[in-house]
């Protein structure tokens, strides 16, 4: 199920089931196709895998995704979501896109 989140770049989110494990996946929708974002996830302090998996967060099993999604929902619904103090204090990647490595 893929559900649009930025009409501009027709950019949004996909809800990908494999092998039971459920994941929020980045994607952007193309002619008549949704197409994953892809990404090299950081294995070390300075290396990154060299096998790219889809960009996005596993929920976990049918069930323990609806659990975690109605619990962002209750969490949204309260108003209790990161703010940008709460990500400066807990920042563990670079802040300047040019210290990004890729």
């Amino acid at each position: 199920m893929f559900i649009m989140t930025n009409d501009r770049y027709n950019q949004g989110v996909l809800l990908d089931e494999y092998n039971g494990v459920y994941s929020l996946i980045s994607a952007k929708q193309g002619d008549r196709k949704v197409f994953t974002q892809w990404c090299k996830p950081r294995v070390g302090e300075e290396k990154y895998s060299e096998t790219a998996i889809p960009m996005g967060v596993r929920l976990g099993d049918r069930q323990q995704a609806i659990t975690v999604l109605e619990k962002f929902v209750q969490g949204l619904k309260r108003g209790m979501a990161q703010t940008e103090a709460d990500r400066e204090e807990h920042q563990e990647y670079p802040k300047e896109e040019s210290d990004i490595p890729f």
